[in-house]
């Protein structure tokens, strides 16, 4: 077990992982939604599509604001797994837990995205027939389904080694009775 200098140093390098981790999540599913998804799937014309600045900027902030949230709730709760990992006397069992709320968080982002391309996808879409210059069917553009894709799969491997975790735990328990 370490002590407590470690661990305050361990969850310091942890949290500071994680919000950078979530940050470059964020700006890529940002990225992906307002930029590479309308432009593949939609029209190159960008400035077209977005309109008057207006709804330009509520629409980037609308964005920005669900999957901020979504961010910011997961580093939340990752931080207090973080916090609850330091009373695990097993080591494997504590990284276990940490991988899996990171696992989550991360996975949680990129799921949220996959989400919000619908409504925006569908947004971009109206938007592009009432301008005459839409595709004959909307899409999906790979970028946002590869990105949901790899958030599910990041949730469902955290759930995972929560689980494995979890067995860890009650494995030891039966062997101290």
């Amino acid at each position: 077990m370490t002590t407590s200098a470690g661990t305050g140093r361990r969850s310091g390098r942890f949290r500071v992982g994680l919000a950078l981790a979530l940050g470059v999540v964020l700006l890529w599913c940002l990225l992906v939604l307002l930029v590479l998804d309308p432009m593949t799937t939609v029209s190159t014309d960008l400035a077209a599509l977005y309109g008057e600045p207006v709804s330009a900027v509520l629409t980037v902030a609308v964005v920005t604001a669900l999957l901020g949230g979504v961010a910011g709730g997961a580093w939340v709760l990752a931080v207090g797994t973080d916090a609850a990992v330091g009373r695990v006397p097993s080591a494997a069992r504590a990284r276990l837990v940490l991988a899996a709320s990171a696992l989550g968080a991360l996975g949680a982002v990129a799921t949220a995205a996959g989400v919000l391309g619908f409504p925006v996808g569908v947004g971009s879409y109206t938007r592009a027939e009432d301008l005459g210059i839409a595709p004959p069917a909307g899409s999906l553009s790979t970028a946002l389904a590869v990105t949901s894709g790899v958030g599910v799969a990041a949730v469902a491997t955290g759930a995972l080694l929560a689980l494995v975790a979890v067995a860890l735990r009650a494995r030891s328990r039966r062997r101290a009775d």
